[in-house]
C-alpha cells in the first residue's frame, strides 16, 4: 500500500520477489521495476563476489 500512494519503497531481498509477484497480479508496473531492480542488484553483487 505504501507505493501506491507514495510512489516509492524501500525493498529488501527479503521481501522483494514477493512484492514482485503481487505486483505482477496487481499490474503495478513500477513496483515490479523496483522489486526487478533490487533482485538484480543483489544477483549482481553475488556474482562479483566469486
Amino acid at each position: 500500500m505504501r507505493f501506491i500512494y507514495s510512489g516509492s519503497i524501500d525493498a529488501t531481498i527479503e521481501i522483494a520477489q514477493d512484492l514482485l509477484r503481487s505486483a505482477d497480479r496487481y499490474l503495478l508496473e513500477g513496483l515490479k521495476r523496483l522489486c526487478e531492480y533490487t533482485i538484480a542488484k543483489v544477483n549482481q553483487n553475488n556474482c562479483n563476489a566469486k
